[in-house]
């Protein structure tokens, strides 16, 4: 086939020739073509491989083999080609249109996958690809299915070992009341049993172990906070300076606290009344009357929920105030150190040996801490030493070895024969340890 393509290049008709001189070199589109090329046992006037793209030339002989060249077409075509077939005269007479309609098919029929040996069709291929594709789907399909089933089964685990650490906290919120009506029999005794001891309701931790699991307890006498209905503004003013709050808004924050619970619309000169929350984007009135819970403060002039709540830094001062003491004292066998540095005339130093003091035994007296008597006067209008029936208990359920806790604070009133109230309950709430 050979040699028989050479004699073919030798003797070239004019038409041809024309064409040769068009397309060789990379000359149409940078295609690249090939003359008297054989193609099985065919030899092709011209062909493009990169485009699979056969160009036949006919003269006045093609008219008695027409069926010879339907038949090589057929196998061309068969094996991914596209035959364009032109006579010589078009050729010769209009060759800008030969080559016009050559680039246009080469431009448009990129190359073909040949049929594979053996008779095999194309379609043999799709289907594979159709077969790959829908065991793709299908794994997706899976691999989805088995996630989904992983996450439930984490969700269900996480659920069910948060509801044990409810229960667990709830266990914890119910231990500490019974502490308390323990308290109440034997607080003054003087001979005390190992394991039988009073628990201490000035926030000391304990803790106990319940089936795989265990809970801490605090226990907070309210009348070691600040009431902030019946508090005076120099001890709220050092409450805040002690908790660090900025300077600048400490007289906004005092002055609308006593402006909202006041019973006049006579604002203080850093405070609000109704003018200013009516002037608010959701307007509503000043109060004009005590606090009912603590969360209500977030309603007045200059508080944040940061300066309320407190942040990963540093504790809130809704953890230091109450509305259930009723009392315009500070109870010091109760009161943290924060509410200790509100007390006029308090120095950290003397908070510590506060603390310090009634770590063994209860204050009688303010004096016999070792405090002067003229600071210990200064600060006898705002201290008690008495406790109320009122108490903040703060409960977290832990399960197993796990660091996160379940938590629960709880503020119960206690009365004779055994009775209890609940005045608060959040659960589950935000606990600094």
């Amino acid at each position: 086939m050979n040699n028989i393509a050479k004699n073919l290049r030798k003797r070239s008709t004019d038409a041809e020739k024309l064409l040769w001189r068009h397309l060789r070199a990379k000359q149409l589109e940078g295609l690249k073509f090939r003359r008297q090329e054989p193609i099985d046992n065919y030899i092709a006037d011209f062909v493009c491989f990169e485009n699979r793209i056969v160009i036949e030339l006919d003269g006045g002989q093609h008219l008695t083999e027409e069926n010879r060249d339907r038949e090589r077409d057929k196998w061309l075509c068969g094996h991914g080609f596209k035959v364009l077939r032109f006579w010589n005269t078009e050729v010769l007479q209009n060759i800008k249109g030969v080559l016009e309609v050559i680039k246009e098919n080469c431009l448009n029929h990129p190359p073909l996958t040949p049929p594979v040996k053996g008779g095999e069709t194309r379609e043999k291929g799709v289907a594979l690809l159709l077969v790959l594709w829908v065991l793709t789907i299908l794994m997706v399909i899976v691999l989805s299915f088995s996630f989904m089933a992983r996450t439930e089964t984490h969700s269900t685990l996480s659920f069910k070992e948060g509801i044990e650490k409810k229960f667990i906290a709830e266990a914890g919120i119910e231990r500490g009341i019974v502490e308390l009506f323990y308290r109440n029999v034997y607080k003054n005794q003087t001979l005390v049993l190992e394991g039988m001891e009073v628990w201490k309701t000035d926030g000391t931790s304990y803790k106990a172990q319940t089936g795989d699991g265990y809970y801490t307890v605090k226990i907070i006498d309210e009348s070691g906070k600040v009431d902030i209905n019946t508090v005076s503004d120099v001890v709220l003013e050092n409450l805040l300076i002690s908790s660090e709050v900025r300077e600048e808004e400490i007289d906004t924050i005092v002055d609308s606290i006593m402006d909202w619970k006041d019973p006049d619309d006579l604002h203080r000169l850093h405070g609000a009344e109704s003018d200013y929350y009516m002037s608010l984007p959701n307007p509503y009135k000043a109060k004009n009357a005590n606090f009912d819970t603590l969360e209500e403060l977030l309603l007045v002039k200059g508080m944040t929920p940061e300066i309320l709540y407190g942040s990963n830094e540093k504790r809130g001062i809704i953890n230091f105030l109450t509305v259930n003491s009723r009392t315009n004292r500070i109870n010091i066998n109760a009161a943290p150190k924060e509410v200790l540095m509100a007390i006029p005339g308090m120095t950290p130093e003397f908070a510590d040996m506060i603390i310090d003091y009634r770590g063994t035994k209860e204050i009688t007296n303010i004096q016999e801490i070792g405090i002067p008597a003229e600071t210990s006067n200064l600060m006898a209008p705002y201290i008690s030493i008495t406790g109320s029936n009122t108490f903040t208990i703060e409960a977290i359920g832990y399960k197993g070895s796990g660091k996160g806790g379940y938590a629960i604070r709880a503020t119960v009133t206690i009365s004779g024969n055994n009775k209890y109230t609940y005045v608060y309950y959040k659960s589950p709430t935000s606990i600094k340890q």
